[in-house]
């Protein structure tokens, strides 16, 4: 699966690369972007954390959206479809804002 990333970066980065934990602020067209990238990418885990649920302008840019999803959470739109890229990845979903969360929580 990483064959081609593996020759490029090697090995010692690729086994670095699969530690990491990512956090990855609002789900739309950018940050899904990116998020897609770093799954695909092969990091241990990455949480999607957006407060924002879908709306018409969101279906312009963020490729993972539908119509069915508008009214919904972004990043809860976007889970499967983001954990379909790679199963060697733990994507999650945060939904919490990051103002209410502990100091616990970035630590993860």
């Amino acid at each position: 699966f990483f064959s081609r990333q593996r020759y490029v970066l090697g090995d010692d980065a690729m086994k670095r690369l699969r530690k990491h934990h990512v956090l990855i602020v609002h789900a739309g067209g950018l940050g899904i972007e990116i998020a897609k990238n770093i799954v695909l990418a092969g990091v241990q885990s990455v949480t999607l954390q957006d407060t924002i649920n879908t709306s018409m302008l969101d279906l312009a840019t963020q490729y993972y959206l539908s119509e069915e999803d508008i009214g919904k959470n972004r990043a809860q739109c976007s889970l499967e479809k983001l954990r379909a890229l790679n199963d060697y990845v733990k994507v999650n979903v945060s939904i919490q804002s990051l103002s209410d969360c502990s100091n616990e929580y970035f630590k993860q």
